[in-house]
Order: structure tokens, then sequence, then C-alpha cells
């Protein structure tokens, strides 16, 4: 559970930090609320920005460069379900979908302002 969570908060970083990146708000409707579609689409973002040489994995050369923004941590390796040293975007979507569902306090498939809160307090932010 605990390797689920670290892995679901760096994952939101780069959901949301792909979005910031490239001038977009990841709340695409501007309600205040980020729903689980707008996050997946940040993540789909953020996996294509990660992902450089464009193979559709996030290979250990890709995670070592990402390792260089956050201290040195391969914080991607926990999503690497299967352990071929890569992640893949099925892995990626899935520790995604698991984060965005481990902060959704509530159950409404959206993260309100506190819970949007709460996940950057977890991420470091």
């Amino acid at each position: 559970m605990i390797r689920h969570l670290a892995v679901a908060s760096v994952l939101l970083v780069f959901s949301a930090s792909a979005a910031a990146a490239q001038g977009m708000n990841p709340d695409v409707n501007k309600d205040g609320l980020l729903s689980k579609a707008e996050s997946l689409a940040a993540g789909d973002k953020g996996f294509a920005r990660i992902d450089q040489n464009k193979n559709g994995f996030i290979d250990p050369d890709e995670q070592a460069r990402l390792a260089k923004f956050t201290g040195g941590k391969n914080t991607l390796a926990p999503a690497d379900f299967n352990k071929d040293g890569k992640v893949s975007k099925e892995e990626f979507v899935k520790a995604s979908t698991f984060r965005f569902d481990q902060f959704d306090g509530n159950k409404d498939g959206k993260l309100d302002k506190a819970e949007q809160t709460a996940l950057k307090a977890a991420r470091g932010f």
C-alpha cells in the first residue's frame, strides 16, 4: 500500500507538472475541481514528455534523466509493476488511476481544493 501511495504521489507531480510546463492548467473546464479524466489527460501529456524516444516506455535512461529533478531518486521504479526495468503506458495509467482514487476522499470522481491540497502536501509541495 505504501509503495502504491508513493507511486501515486509521484505520478501526480508529473501529470500536473507536465500540464503546467506546457502552459496548461489540468483543470480544463476551470471549475476548480480536477476530474479523473482531466488528471489522466494531464498524465498522458506527462508520459509523452518523459518518453523522449517515443518507444511507448519510460526506459531506464529516461528514468535516470527524470531522477535529476527528483533528488536522484528513481521515483518511477515503483510503477514498474512487472519489474522489466521500464514503465509502460499501461503501468503508468494504472499507477495514475490508483493515485487519483487514493486522494479522492469522498469518491466523487473529482479532486476538490482540499483533496488537491492534501495531494500537494503528500508530494512535498
